[in-house]
Protein backbone atom coordinates (compact mmCIF):
# COMPACT_ATOMS: atom_id res chain seq x y z
CA UNK A 1 0.00 0.00 0.00
CA UNK A 2 0.86 3.79 -1.09
CA UNK A 3 0.39 6.47 1.32
CA UNK A 4 -0.63 9.79 -0.60
CA UNK A 5 -2.03 12.48 1.86
CA UNK A 6 -4.47 10.26 4.25
CA UNK A 7 -5.44 7.71 1.49
CA UNK A 8 -3.84 4.28 0.85
CA UNK A 9 -3.63 2.69 -1.87
CA UNK A 10 -2.81 -0.22 -3.70
CA UNK A 11 0.35 0.27 -6.01
CA UNK A 12 -2.35 -1.20 -8.75
CA UNK A 13 -4.46 1.98 -8.02
CA UNK A 14 -1.59 3.93 -8.22
CA UNK A 15 -0.77 3.03 -11.73
CA UNK A 16 -3.90 3.23 -12.93
CA UNK A 17 -4.47 6.66 -11.94
CA UNK A 18 -1.42 7.86 -13.26
CA UNK A 19 -2.15 6.66 -16.75
CA UNK A 20 -5.57 8.51 -16.25
CA UNK A 21 -3.13 11.59 -15.28
CA UNK A 22 -1.12 11.22 -18.34
CA UNK A 23 -3.91 11.21 -20.59
CA UNK A 24 -5.19 14.52 -18.93
CA UNK A 25 -2.23 16.44 -18.50
CA UNK A 26 -2.20 17.46 -22.61
CA UNK A 27 0.75 19.50 -22.39
CA UNK A 28 2.26 16.95 -19.96
CA UNK A 29 3.71 20.09 -18.07
CA UNK A 30 3.16 17.73 -15.03
CA UNK A 31 -0.02 19.62 -13.90
CA UNK A 32 -3.64 19.63 -14.32
CA UNK A 33 -5.85 22.56 -14.62
CA UNK A 34 -10.00 22.78 -13.93
CA UNK A 35 -11.02 22.30 -16.78
CA UNK A 36 -9.04 19.21 -17.28
CA UNK A 37 -10.13 18.25 -13.89
CA UNK A 38 -14.23 18.82 -14.79
CA UNK A 39 -13.85 16.91 -18.23
CA UNK A 40 -12.41 14.06 -16.29
CA UNK A 41 -15.06 13.86 -13.73
CA UNK A 42 -17.99 14.42 -16.35
CA UNK A 43 -16.02 10.80 -18.64
CA UNK A 44 -16.64 9.26 -15.38
CA UNK A 45 -20.35 10.64 -15.06
CA UNK A 46 -19.60 12.10 -11.77
CA UNK A 47 -20.46 15.97 -13.25
CA UNK A 48 -19.51 18.52 -10.76
CA UNK A 49 -20.30 22.16 -10.86
CA UNK A 50 -17.53 24.53 -11.32
CA UNK A 51 -17.81 25.45 -7.67
CA UNK A 52 -17.53 21.71 -7.09
CA UNK A 53 -14.09 21.29 -9.23
CA UNK A 54 -12.62 24.70 -7.73
CA UNK A 55 -13.34 23.29 -4.00
CA UNK A 56 -11.51 19.96 -5.02
CA UNK A 57 -8.62 21.68 -6.41
CA UNK A 58 -8.50 23.99 -3.89
CA UNK A 59 -8.90 21.47 -1.08
CA UNK A 60 -5.68 19.36 -2.13
CA UNK A 61 -3.64 22.30 -3.66
CA UNK A 62 -0.93 22.32 -1.93
CA UNK A 63 0.87 25.10 -3.95
CA UNK A 64 -1.78 27.70 -4.27
CA UNK A 65 -1.14 27.74 -7.95
CA UNK A 66 -4.82 26.43 -9.31
CA UNK A 67 -3.10 23.27 -10.98
CA UNK A 68 -3.16 20.11 -9.81
CA UNK A 69 -0.05 17.63 -9.47
CA UNK A 70 0.18 14.15 -9.56
CA UNK A 71 -0.37 13.28 -5.82
CA UNK A 72 -3.48 16.23 -5.78
CA UNK A 73 -4.88 14.58 -8.27
CA UNK A 74 -4.87 11.17 -6.84
CA UNK A 75 -6.31 12.62 -3.24
CA UNK A 76 -9.70 14.07 -5.73
CA UNK A 77 -10.05 11.10 -7.51
CA UNK A 78 -9.64 8.65 -4.76
CA UNK A 79 -11.63 10.90 -2.94
CA UNK A 80 -14.26 11.31 -5.44
CA UNK A 81 -15.02 7.41 -5.08
CA UNK A 82 -14.98 7.39 -1.54
CA UNK A 83 -17.85 9.84 -1.16
CA UNK A 84 -19.85 9.39 1.75
CA UNK A 85 -23.52 9.47 1.73
CA UNK A 86 -25.67 10.45 4.16
CA UNK A 87 -28.70 8.06 6.01
CA UNK A 88 -31.32 9.97 4.72
CA UNK A 89 -29.41 9.80 1.36
CA UNK A 90 -29.26 5.97 1.80
CA UNK A 91 -32.77 5.57 3.73
CA UNK A 92 -34.37 7.65 0.05
CA UNK A 93 -32.01 5.27 -2.29
CA UNK A 94 -33.57 1.92 -0.65
CA UNK A 95 -37.18 3.30 -0.23
CA UNK A 96 -37.02 4.44 -4.46
CA UNK A 97 -35.84 0.79 -5.36
CA UNK A 98 -38.35 -0.70 -2.31
CA UNK A 99 -41.03 -2.50 -4.16
CA UNK A 100 -44.78 -1.69 -3.36
CA UNK A 101 -45.70 -5.24 -2.30
CA UNK A 102 -42.67 -5.53 -0.11
CA UNK A 103 -43.38 -4.83 3.43
CA UNK A 104 -42.63 -1.02 5.26
CA UNK A 105 -38.72 -0.71 5.54
CA UNK A 106 -37.91 -4.38 3.81
CA UNK A 107 -36.35 -4.66 0.73
CA UNK A 108 -35.78 -7.53 -1.63
CA UNK A 109 -32.31 -8.66 -2.14
CA UNK A 110 -33.06 -8.92 -6.19
CA UNK A 111 -34.31 -5.51 -5.97
CA UNK A 112 -30.83 -4.67 -4.73
CA UNK A 113 -29.50 -6.22 -7.60
CA UNK A 114 -31.31 -4.71 -10.57
CA UNK A 115 -30.49 -1.41 -8.88
CA UNK A 116 -26.66 -2.14 -8.95
CA UNK A 117 -26.97 -3.42 -12.18
CA UNK A 118 -28.82 -0.55 -13.62
CA UNK A 119 -27.55 1.94 -11.51
CA UNK A 120 -24.06 1.78 -10.21
CA UNK A 121 -21.40 4.24 -11.60
CA UNK A 122 -19.38 1.69 -12.19
CA UNK A 123 -19.91 -1.40 -14.49
CA UNK A 124 -20.98 -4.45 -12.47
CA UNK A 125 -21.19 -7.95 -13.52
CA UNK A 126 -24.56 -9.60 -12.68
CA UNK A 127 -22.11 -12.07 -10.43
CA UNK A 128 -20.83 -9.23 -8.79
CA UNK A 129 -24.15 -7.63 -7.58
CA UNK A 130 -25.27 -11.14 -6.68
CA UNK A 131 -21.95 -11.60 -4.85
CA UNK A 132 -22.67 -8.35 -3.01
CA UNK A 133 -26.39 -8.73 -1.97
CA UNK A 134 -25.25 -12.32 -0.92
CA UNK A 135 -23.53 -10.69 2.43
CA UNK A 136 -26.76 -8.79 3.45
CA UNK A 137 -28.71 -10.14 5.90
CA UNK A 138 -31.86 -11.68 5.50
CA UNK A 139 -35.24 -11.75 7.27
CA UNK A 140 -37.01 -15.46 7.37
CA UNK A 141 -39.12 -13.89 4.52
CA UNK A 142 -35.86 -13.32 2.51
CA UNK A 143 -36.05 -9.97 2.84
CA UNK A 144 -33.24 -6.96 3.69
CA UNK A 145 -33.88 -4.73 6.51
CA UNK A 146 -32.87 -1.42 4.84
CA UNK A 147 -32.99 0.67 8.07
CA UNK A 148 -30.63 -2.03 10.09
CA UNK A 149 -28.17 -2.43 6.76
CA UNK A 150 -27.77 1.56 6.65
CA UNK A 151 -27.46 1.46 10.72
CA UNK A 152 -24.87 -1.26 10.56
CA UNK A 153 -22.92 0.08 7.43
CA UNK A 154 -22.69 3.90 8.94
CA UNK A 155 -21.59 2.04 11.66
CA UNK A 156 -18.95 0.54 10.40
CA UNK A 157 -18.18 3.14 8.27
CA UNK A 158 -17.63 5.16 12.06
CA UNK A 159 -15.52 2.70 13.51
CA UNK A 160 -12.95 2.15 10.01
CA UNK A 161 -12.33 6.00 10.46
CA UNK A 162 -11.83 6.19 13.77
CA UNK A 163 -9.23 3.32 13.41
CA UNK A 164 -7.38 5.41 10.96
CA UNK A 165 -4.52 7.91 12.13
Amino acid sequence: MVKIGNLELSEEEISEFRQVFDLVDTDKRGTIEAPEVKKLLNLLRLHPSPQEVAKMIKEVDKSGNGQVAFEEFVQIMAGKQQTNYSKKDTMRAFRFFQESTAPHGLIHPESIERALLTYCSHKVSKDEATQLVAHLKTSAEGFVDFKEQVDTSLFDAREEKRRRP
